[in-house]
């Protein structure tokens, strides 16, 4: 995880952007150094909210994340206590596309990490296969596999996550700026 922070340069201020823009920023093989060297962490319970990468490294990755987000994929829904995972799809946030979630060993190194398994529960997703590992509090890396390929990555933050651990001060001056805007209206 020591990697993680220092891949994260602080910006105007002292203040370092959103962990998943310095995600999205990272290459592939930066993403698979920081996968590898993750534990897996424990199985998150509950509403999650999840950031699609595809085209990380480029100018791309942050506009399909968005585009993705608002219009197909939202997160997922855990339940640890039963292992099984409901994806929050659509910007009318529909839960569908069911899997299960265990601890099993990774396709990218073989150490253990969070797989979600959507062959036994799903005919439309039974080829994928998503890992994850826990990268910062609250916060999973995951990678997707369809089939043998790896085709993307993305990010599960947990609850309790926030989405700007590093930065405090902006989420408090945002707050206040939220209450400004709203008294000049």
């Amino acid at each position: 995880m020591a990697g993680f922070r220092g891949a994260t340069r602080p910006g105007p201020k002292g203040v370092r952007p959103p962990i998943d823009r310095v995600l999205c920023g990272m290459s592939n093989g930066e993403l698979d150094r920081l996968f590898r060297s993750s534990p897996a962490g424990a199985i998150p319970s509950g509403r999650t909210r999840g950031t699609a990468m595809i085209a990380t490294g480029t100018w791309l990755c942050r506009p399909v994340a968005w585009l993705v987000r608002r219009l197909l994929w939202r997160g997922a829904i855990v339940n640890s206590a039963t292992g099984h995972v409901c994806n929050i799809v659509t910007p009318v946030r529909i839960e569908a596309v069911r899997a299960l979630v265990t601890v099993g060993p990774s396709r990218v190194d073989g150490r253990d990490c969070l797989v979600i398994d959507y062959a036994g529960t799903s005919l439309v997703a039974r080829r994928l296969r998503d890992e994850l590992r826990l990268v910062a509090p609250h916060l999973y890396l995951g990678v997707v596999w369809f089939g043998r390929r790896r085709v993307a990555w993305f990010t599960l933050r947990s609850p309790g996550g926030t989405g700007r651990p590093f930065s405090r001060g902006l989420a408090a001056r945002r707050i206040r700026h939220d209450r400004v805007s709203t008294r000049a209206r």
